[in-house]
């Protein structure tokens, strides 16, 4: 994954130097959800190219307040990235009808990072402004201190060790009967050790096909 990226941003780098593509004010790169954020900041700091024509802005973590914090404890992964967060979004308060005071989730988020900004979006809107809005910072001495907060030793694992996926591939649309027998039964031998499926379904004598994803315990199906 590292290769891929850093040759990815010589690309785009080298492009926009002999103008075949026109300058641009950032890049944003999404990793999946489990992705480790040292690993990416040890490209970017580390890379000589990199670190004269790119200058990190800010690495932004969001926290879904209904299905994560029953997990965080026991998932260092989690905290590892909260901890490297210049920004931490909050996400599906509006699902969470004050089970869960937020309150007492941002003061346990503070005291895993007492220097990130918490921002809170409600029914998925967040203002973009306060996601790319630039931090300020010296270029030198936040390199430094970013460097500080990297593991001594790289590695080039873009998952956690301890996480495992796989995938499934059937060759027939199926029947939605046998599909949700399927999914209550991985939900209870997994429980929460499952912590995402997505998958594109196709039921049979249903001529739509279905977009299913599961975060945690909760399933949505999506035609």
């Amino acid at each position: 994954m590292r290769s891929d990226l850093v040759d990815t941003l010589v690309d785009l780098i080298d492009h926009t130097q002999k103008k075949y593509l026109k300058k641009f004010n950032r890049i944003i790169i999404e990793t999946t959800g489990l992705a480790d954020p040292a690993s990416i900041l040890q490209v970017l700091l580390n890379h000589p190219i990199l670190t004269q024509a790119l200058e990190i802005d800010a690495v932004i973590t969001t926290f879904d307040v209904l299905n994560s914090p029953p997990i965080l404890e026991s998932h260092p992964e989690i905290q590892k990235q909260l901890a490297f967060a210049d920004k931490i979004i909050l996400t599906k308060t509006d699902l969470i009808d004050h089970i869960i005071p937020l309150d007492f989730l941002t003061n346990k988020l503070k005291a895993l990072n007492p220097t990130a900004q918490i921002i809170i979006s409600h029914s998925d809107q967040c203002n973009s402004h306060e996601l790319i809005n630039k931090i300020i910072r010296n270029k030198k001495e936040g390199n430094i201190e970013l460097k500080k907060r990297l593991p001594t030793v790289p590695h080039d694992h873009s998952h956690y060790q301890n996480f495992r996926a796989f995938s499934l591939d059937c060759n027939e649309p199926i029947h939605f009967a046998t599909l949700k027998v399927f999914l209550n039964l991985l939900k209870d031998l997994y429980g929460e050790k499952l912590l995402r499926i997505k998958a594109i379904i196709a039921l049979h004598d249903i001529h739509i096909v279905h977009l299913f994803f599961m975060v945690y315990k909760h399933f949505f199906i999506h035609q």
